[in-house]
């Protein structure tokens, strides 16, 4: 197999599909967990 096929990639036809939106999803799920933690009085109403 030639080093550019291996390259080719399928478009995507959702973003979900995207690489870039997976991982930024995955970061902000754990930015999520994380400040589960803080103290609730650091709440803005």
């Amino acid at each position: 197999m030639d080093v550019l096929e291996s390259s080719v990639r399928v478009p995507a036809k959702r973003f979900e599909e995207l690489v870039v939106w997976q991982k930024a999803h995955a970061f902000v799920l754990e930015v999520y967990r994380i400040s589960e933690q803080f103290p609730k009085f650091e709440i803005l109403d």
